[in-house]
């Protein structure tokens, strides 16, 4: 059929409806019929559900007369069959004029020629139509959406650490010129030398600069092109506290930095867009390893630099021994040489994710350069920074003199945060520099540490000069901001941190500074506000401080913040609903949705809540009292929270998040409501995740509509099933398991549907005609995952029974089982032609060669 034509066909299928139904509804009103008004109604409403269908079947057609692109052969067929049935029935129903005149004359009332079966018979035609051209538009969304995809892969698909890259924080402060002029000089000689060691490894106590030599480096080669790409990581802040974005945030920047290497990073993400969310191995394997393996060797070898920093920091040990243990492998690149500063404290892990490369690393103990040097340059920042004080204010011209800075430098050195902390305490416009500096001149108590000696001498004048109720007071306001801030994820603005504490903003903005001397605070409202240094965390937190008036009960802020979390996502005006972002047209592709229309629709304060309200839940002085008011949030806003984080970029997070609110759950609370809740919220966000990853608003549709009919998901938000839910035919006539289906998937060429059940069973349909084609037996288990591959040739079916089983779907022969201990598969994908990779529930990954059945490599 021509396009022009097959469009002409579907709008003679709208006409005969349009017809069908102002026809039936004449039967009602002017015939008065008696007999047949049930069979009447029903078949009223199926033309109706017809109808919803063929305006966007039009559109399809009409785009595929445009572009070439569009729908498959079979579903014009069943256009032109459509037509023709409606064509049929409007003549059998139409009035005879002998009907029409009779009822005027109120003679009698019209006669209804169809029988009861013969009705039933169109309403079964008229459900398989509707079915037909609702997967129809699916599967052609999918297949365009596939395209679409394909055509804007590029870096931007990464998942960045946010402020991890050097220049992305608001902290850029670098050595002054002058200072550490020694080690900085080492550090050029050996990124530069041909043949030196490919690792420098700078340590420190807390303190000492190693970050702002780290800044001040990758600074510097910045402007010489050789730096390749760096990342700073910060405990306690969730994306740069951990190492899970280390390696495609190193990706993101070697991509701008050799853009021959870029094309190479884009494959990897095409062949598999999750790749920032696998398994730190798998990432460097994927990300790295192998688009260096493919540069082409006769590229001229070049120096690249890469700067991380503070991987102490990083909260998981383990992983800074496997980064130690991978990073050594890229010495292999035959066209790039790779050198790496580190930094770090002097622990543990660093110490034994480097044994065995004494040989290939230097190592540099930044405490432990002469206490002359560090005294040098410690004073040298301290003449300069006075020096421009008592210029800036017109303060006397021998302010503050020699020996006051003498004493500053000895009760500093060698800590860099003690000297800067204090000079900023000094520098505050909001207080007098003479008598702040006085007040630090006579405090003579003895302290355990530097930092010790810095911070409480800094907080103990806030209480001076004020009543017991005052002091109090001041109390009370710090902790309910300075003490929430340092515990923030990540960082905050005033405005965002102001709203989602209910607090009002200029109260907050004054509180924070009061403590510009610890704290960087922009300029601008709308700027995050971070610590200045985690030492100050560290000792605001330290339980042997706890008598301390300032101490910070980490447990009871991580009880507010999972309240406050709770709180305003739930709000009736701002927070969670249904197409958040006001989309008019829920088939939209989330890569479609500008920047602005997100920042307004999911403001930071409303993005930090969705992100992090179970990471501050879990660590609470007690869980039990805010698992309480999990379930009404999830029975309210489980699938608008799932839609936000699809829309922000982090459904790839929502089952480890389930999965870690289920076992608190477990643990700590008996609800076997809330549990089975978490339960089939893990299960539902494994089938639906890689659509609605693509296209959130599918959540109400293809995901409501293919979810479980009992569970609770789709009894709870049955009221919030779009269009799409007029595909419950398909549940019915395509179902055909002894058990509710789990798994639906489309085959790559349009022409078949899988479903899987927990009756450890798949069936294949045709999808075009309703038949059944296959059943696929063999599995002891529920199969909890199906996915075709490229060619549609072969189905990959995972099982709870520890086996993964490729058929033939052309005659359902069983071609392959792989197993080899990979408890609780969950997911099955085809990694390539001749590849197959399998997920367990214990974040294990297993690819296996499709033909030889070789286990090729292993990943978790």
């Amino acid at each position: 059929m021509e396009p022009v034509s097959s469009e002409s066909s579907v709008i003679e299928v709208i006409q005969a409806t349009e017809a069908i139904s102002k026809i039936l509804r004449r039967y009602i009103i002017i015939g008065r019929i008696r007999q047949g008004r049930y069979d009447i109604t029903r078949l009223q409403d199926e033309i109706s559900a017809l109808y919803q269908p063929l305006e966007p079947l039009q559109k399809l057609l009409h785009n595929h007369h445009l572009t070439q692109t569009g729908p498959s052969q079979c579903l014009l067929d069943v256009i032109t069959k459509c037509a023709a049935t409606l064509s049929s029935l409007q003549d059998e129903i139409e009035p005879k004029a002998t009907q029409t005149l009779l009822s005027r004359w109120e003679f009698q009332p019209w006669k209804w020629p169809l029988e009861h079966k013969a009705v039933e018979n169109v309403i079964r035609e008229i459900n398989r139509y509707n079915s037909l051209f609702w997967l129809s538009l699916m599967l052609n969304q999918t297949q365009s959406l596939n395209v679409l995809i394909d055509q804007k892969i590029d870096l931007r698909w990464l998942l960045i650490a946010k402020g991890a890259v050097f220049n992305d924080s608001n902290q850029q402060i670098q050595c002054l010129p002058g200072t550490q002029v020694e080690l900085l000089h080492d550090i050029d000689q050996w990124v530069k030398a041909p043949n030196d060691k490919w690792l420098f490894w700078l340590s420190g106590v807390a303190g000492t600069g190693k970050s702002t030599i780290a800044r001040t480096v990758s600074s510097r080669f910045k402007g010489q092109g050789i730096l390749g790409a760096s990342f700073f990581f910060r405990r306690g802040e969730q994306e740069r506290g951990n190492a899970k974005l280390l390696f495609s945030t190193l990706a993101k920047q070697l991509g701008d930095t050799i853009p021959q290497l870029t094309p190479n990073i884009q494959h990897a993400i095409r062949n598999d867009p999750e790749i920032s969310a696998r398994g730190l191995e798998e990432q460097f394997q994927k990300l790295i390893l192998e688009p260096l393996d493919a540069l082409n060797p006769a590229r001229s070898t070049s120096t690249i630099l890469i700067v991380i920093d503070a991987l102490d920091e990083c909260s998981q040990d383990d992983d800074v021994q496997d980064i130690l243990g991978l990073l050594p492998h890229l010495q292999e690149s035959c066209s790039v040489q790779f050198r790496f500063l580190l930094t770090s404290r002097p622990d543990l892990p660093m110490k034994l994710g480097l044994q065995g490369a004494t040989d290939d690393h230097q190592h540099l103990i930044i405490h432990e350069i002469p206490n002359s040097a560090m005294e040098h340059d410690i004073k040298l920042y301290l003449d300069h920074k006075l020096l421009w004080m008592q210029q800036e204010r017109g303060l006397p011209a021998d302010w503050p003199g020699d020996k006051t800075i003498d004493t500053l430098v000895k009760r500093t050195v060698p800590s860099f945060i003690s000297t800067t902390t204090l000079f900023r305490f000094v520098s505050d416009d909001s207080g007098n520099a003479t008598e702040r500096l006085k007040a630090i001149l006579s405090d003579q108590t003895n302290y355990a540490t530097k930092l010790e000696g810095t911070y409480i001498p800094l907080l103990n004048r806030l209480l001076m000069n004020g009543d017991e109720e005052e002091s109090r007071q001041l109390i009370h306001e710090f902790k309910n901001t300075i003490g929430i801030l340092i515990l923030l994820a990540t960082p905050l603005s005033v405005d965002s941190f102001a709203k989602l504490l209910h607090m009002e903003t200029d109260k907050v903005q004054e509180q924070f500074e009061l403590f510009y001397s610890v704290l960087d605070v922009p300029a601008r409202s709308d700027e995050p506000v971070q610590i200045l240094h985690l030492s100050f965390q560290d000792f605001l937190l330290d339980k042997e401080q706890k008598e301390y008036p300032f101490w910070v009960d980490e447990s009871l802020v991580h009880k507010k913040l999972a309240t406050q979390c709770l709180k305003v996502m739930q709000d009736s005006k701002y927070g969670l609903r249904k197409n958040i972002c006001n989309l008019q047209n829920e088939i939209t592709p989330k890569f479609n949705i500008d920047k602005d229309t997100l920042s307004h629709c999911l403001p930071s304060e409303l993005e930090y809540a969705c992100r992090y309200w179970v990471h501050h839940l879990v660590q609470s002085h007690n869980p039990v009292d805010e698992l309480a008011q999990v379930l009404p949030f999830l029975q309210s806003h489980f699938l608008h929270w799932v839609e936000a984080m699809s829309l922000l970029g982090f459904l790839s997070d929502v089952v480890g998040i389930i999965q870690r609110l289920r076992s608190l759950a477990i643990k700590t609370y008996n609800d076997q409501t809330l549990f089975k809740f978490l339960s089939e919220a893990r299960s539902f966000m494994i089938r639906i995740r890689q659509i609605a990853d693509t296209v959130p608003l599918h959540l109400y549709s293809i995901g409501l509509t293919f979810a479980r009919e009992d569970s609770m998901i789709r009894k709870t938000f049955e009221s919030e099933r779009s269009t799409w839910s007029l595909v419950p035919t398909v549940r019915e006539r395509w179902n055909g398991h002894s058990s509710l289906f789990d798994m639906v998937a489309f085959s790559p060429d349009g022409q078949l549907l899988a479903f899987s059940s927990d009756d450890h069973t798949v069936k294949l349909w045709d999808h075009r005609t309703g038949e059944l084609l296959q059943t696929l037996k063999g599995h002891s288990d529920w199969v909890s995952s199906i996915n075709f591959s490229p060619d549609s040739q072969l189905l990959a079916s995972a099982s709870f029974d520890d086996s993964i089983k490729v058929w033939d779907t052309r005659t359902g022969e069983l071609c392959h089982t792989f197993s080899g201990g990979v408890d609780g598969i969950y997911s099955v994908t085809f990694v390539s032609d001749d590849r197959l990779s399998g997920s367990s529930e214990n974040n294990t990954v297993k690819i296996w060669d499709l033909y030889t059945g070789e286990l090729r490599e292993v990943y978790g």
